[in-house]
């Protein structure tokens, strides 16, 4: 699908003069937002960079620092420079550390790899990764032949205009509060330039290191995992192990794990991951993430009257989508979980009504998530849904199991809604999770009258109650579903 047309028109942004230093021309400079000087000082009329030129955005980026046939060496220029004054962790840092093993099974590999980037200098930090993808590389199955011979390592990173345009409506709404405030004035308050700007920030905390966004990716193919993250300058090192493992253990791994619940109630297969496809996967997913933030972090989608920038409008939708992002992560980490992930499924579903414009009968329509995968296999490369898509298959089968569910149906498959007609299984299949969505504000009776409170008795009655755990799926299905058709979303938001 192609990339959403960036907005091509001009809007104002009154900014304070002493933005930047007293050079908010340059502030827009480094936002890479295109500027004309308005009326007075503090008046600018933008657009952004992309609009301007008729390019994509540059805000987002992935890079190959050492392929699967690389044994040593790799790209290591593309990695940013340590913030000035920073000066990485010692071990000291992290308290109750066990001591390192002599011998490291996969987790552990990755538990102390990861501790010797952190503990890593810029100049450190080639031989720490090297070290870490060479221990994957090193192990063996039993046979003696390599765990994981297509291992390799990637950078994703946030590239500096997006930190300043997701910094100006934080800005500005500070500012907005207090239109006639100096910095001058805040410091004599005892607020630092640092705590000045921090409306809302730590709501938005998830682009600094792209870590909400990336979690749905390496958990994509939960409980079954294709690699590790790895947060570091303005992104994150991608260690891929090239084929999938099991990211769960049989047994409880810690004391709280022992408490019973309801975990998933079927078990999964997990096949062979075809060479590059997760390299595919990455990349489609850093270009969708680019061409995502080139929607969220123009202004122009965010105007009240006339053609005045809101950033009161600009941090809700930012607040909204980094929310469904991490609660997307959340379902992929509750595979032993069930009622986690089915609470967390009904919130994404309650955002994706107003982020896709469908509302929840539609969204929990089995003919619909059927339709929307398949526009899924239609958009995505082919190479790169070995790794995408089979969560997305295990959402829409649940759906349909839990439309077998109905165990009172009359002659002709129908279920009764209470007044003697009768509905079909999907369509009582979409009632009976909106009446489950309702339900995590409690069972009550409903406020749509006796017809509503006949229908409800009606589907539960009817319904055997099983609802499998790969419904949660839900969200990750509508989520690459929002990520194949930006130019929607910047309809919606607009």
């Amino acid at each position: 699908m192609k990339p959403p047309e960036p907005n091509n028109r001009w809007i104002t942004i009154v900014v304070p003069t002493w933005l930047y230093g007293g050079d908010p021309a340059s502030f827009f400079s480094d936002a890479n937002l295109m500027t004309k000087p308005g009326p007075d000082r503090a008046t600018w009329r933008v657009k952004t960079l992309e609009a301007y030129a008729h390019s994509s955005p540059d805000l987002v980026r992935a890079d190959t620092l050492m392929s699967s046939r690389e044994q040593g060496g790799g790209d290591w220029s593309r990695l940013p420079p340590d913030p000035p004054g920073w000066t990485p962790p010692t071990r000291g840092h992290f308290l109750h550390l066990p001591p390192q093993p002599h011998q490291f099974d996969i987790l552990a590999a990755f538990n102390y790899g990861r501790l010797n980037i952190h503990m890593s200098t810029r100049n450190e930090l080639p031989q720490a990764c090297i070290g870490l993808l060479g221990q994957i590389r090193g192990m063996t199955l039993e046979d003696g032949s390599p765990a994981f011979p297509e291992a390799d390592l990637h950078f994703l990173q946030r590239l500096p205009p997006l930190l300043h345009r997701l910094k100006l409506p934080q800005v500005l709404l500070r500012t907005d509060i207090e239109h006639s405030l100096k910095m001058t004035q805040a410091q004599l308050r005892g607020l630092s330039s640092e705590t000045f700007f921090k409306s809302s920030e730590g709501l938005l905390t998830g682009a600094y290191l792209l870590d909400a966004y990336l979690g749905p990716l390496l958990g994509a193919l939960s409980p079954a995992t294709w690699g590790a993250g790895v947060p570091r300058g303005g992104g994150q090192l991608i260690f891929n192990l090239g084929r999938q493992l099991g990211g769960t253990t049989a047994l409880a791994s810690d004391l709280l794990s022992t408490i019973v619940k309801q975990g998933a109630d079927s078990s999964i297969h997990f096949s062979a991951l075809p060479s590059q496809s997760v390299p595919a996967a990455i990349a489609w997913w850093t270009n969708q993430l680019n061409h995502l933030f080139g929607v969220l972090s123009d202004p122009s989608l965010y105007v009240a009257t006339g053609d005045l920038y809101d950033p009161g409008r600009h941090i809700e939708a930012l607040l909204s989508i980094e929310q469904l992002f991490r609660r997307v992560t959340s379902i992929r980490t509750s595979h032993q979980d069930l009622h986690a992930a089915r609470t967390l499924m009904f919130s994404t579903l309650d955002m994706f009504e107003n982020l896709l414009g469908r509302n929840i009968l539609n969204l929990c329509h089995p003919a619909h998530a059927a339709k929307t995968l398949s526009k899924l296999r239609a958009s995505i490369p082919i190479a790169a849904q070995d790794v995408l898509l089979p969560a997305a298959d295990r959402a829409v089968a649940a759906l349909a199991k839990v439309g077998e569910g109905f165990f009172l149906t009359d002659t002709d498959d129908l279920v009764d809604r209470g007044d003697g007609f009768g509905i079909s299984r999907d369509e009582a299949t979409a009632q009976l999770l909106k009446l489950l969505r309702n339900a995590t504000h409690g069972h009550r009776p409903q406020k749509g009258g006796a017809r509503s409170i006949a229908l409800s008795n009606q589907l539960l009655a009817r319904h055997d109650g099983h609802i499998p755990s790969d419904l949660a799926l839900l969200g990750h299905l509508y989520l690459l579903d929002l990520l194949t058709d930006l130019a929607r979303l910047r309809r919606i938001l607009q």
